[in-house]
């Protein structure tokens, strides 16, 4: 009798392994990007950037105007 329960041990543990590898894989692929939202999220990435460094150039370098005082 001791075999039967450490064979029926072995295939729970396989059912069980084989169970979590197909939730990793459906997670894994939920999880994943496709290859053209990647591009997206790259060309706002960087356009962001463009945004926050044009904005710094107007603070840092804005244009002085003569006052009308002068």
């Amino acid at each position: 009798m001791g075999w039967v329960a450490y064979i029926s041990g072995i295939l729970l543990s396989s059912v069980e392994a084989s169970s979590q590898m197909a939730l990793a894989s459906e997670e894994l692929k939920q999880a994943s990007f496709s290859s053209q939202e990647v591009y997206v999220q790259a060309l706002l990435a960087a356009l962001s950037t463009l945004l926050v460094m044009g904005v710094l150039w107007m603070i840092i370098f804005r244009p002085k105007f003569k006052s009308s005082q002068e």
